[in-house]
């Protein structure tokens, strides 16, 4: 997948606020354009950062790639369920720094992976899921737990 890095905050030659950047791990490239777009939103002028896309993946493996390519993201958004790993699989391959900037999404966990469900109410309990598609309805909700990934209060 291509990986532009793209600046997300509305464009201003006197933007001062400190720049954070965002990895995006999903199989449907719709959520991925639909998630930058209320990124883009979310990173107004009054958001204290200045949110740039500093790749896209599709799965765990194209994002680890990112990241050992010398990426650092401060806030990574990743699916749950994909064709080749979970979202999980991609947490337990990361570092304990990493791991406390990752926000799960998903539409839902089939019955059939009883360990991924109770992951993600572990996740759920520490603010760090989003339930898709109702996530995208509101920037509110995304606004506050990106901010609270980037404030370290998880």
């Amino acid at each position: 997948m291509d990986n532009p890095k793209v600046d997300l905050s509305a464009p201003s030659d006197t933007d001062s606020r400190p720049e954070k950047g965002v990895l995006i791990v999903d199989d449907e490239p719709m959520i991925i354009r639909v998630l930058e777009r209320v990124l883009c939103s979310v990173s107004g002028k009054e958001f204290p950062y200045k949110l740039k896309t500093l790749g896209k993946a599709e799965n765990g493996k194209e994002a680890l790639r990112i990241i050992q390519s010398g990426i650092r993201p401060d806030v990574i958004f990743s699916d749950m369920m994909m064709p080749e790993g979970t979202g999980k699989d991609l947490f337990d391959q990361l570092d304990d720094d990493l791991r406390e900037r990752i926000i799960f999404m998903s539409g839902g966990v089939p019955n059939s992976f009883p360990d991924l469900k109770e992951f993600l109410e572990t996740r759920k309990k520490a603010g760090l899921f989003l339930e898709k598609p109702d996530c995208f309805r509101g920037i509110e909700v995304i606004r506050n737990v990106v901010l609270q990934v980037l404030s370290g209060k998880n």
